[in-house]
């Protein structure tokens, strides 16, 4: 599962599997142990959760950036891009 997350302090992180987790934007990362602690500490905030395991980071990038940087909007853009892929899988 998948959840687009974004740092509070201005630091970016490199997560296991090479996944990053920039700190000018949210990121899409794999739930692990090392972010669900950080987001029990506070330290990060989870801005949507359980993505399908397929999300990618460089999808969301591209909306975030034709959103003009502007991080609600580009999750709401992002979640509404992610629908028809939601349906096709509860459709098996």
């Amino acid at each position: 599962m998948k959840q687009i997350v974004k740092p509070k302090n201005p630091h970016m992180l490199l997560l296991n599997g090479g996944e990053v987790m920039f700190d000018h934007r949210p990121s899409v990362v794999t739930e692990q142990d090392y972010v669900q602690a950080r987001i029990a500490k506070g330290e990060i905030k989870v801005l949507e959760g359980e993505l399908p395991d397929e999300t990618k980071d460089s999808d969301f990038e591209k909306i975030w950036e034709a959103e003009k940087r502007d991080d609600q909007k580009a999750v709401k853009a992002f979640l509404a891009s992610l629908k028809p892929a939601k349906k096709a899988e509860a459709d098996k």
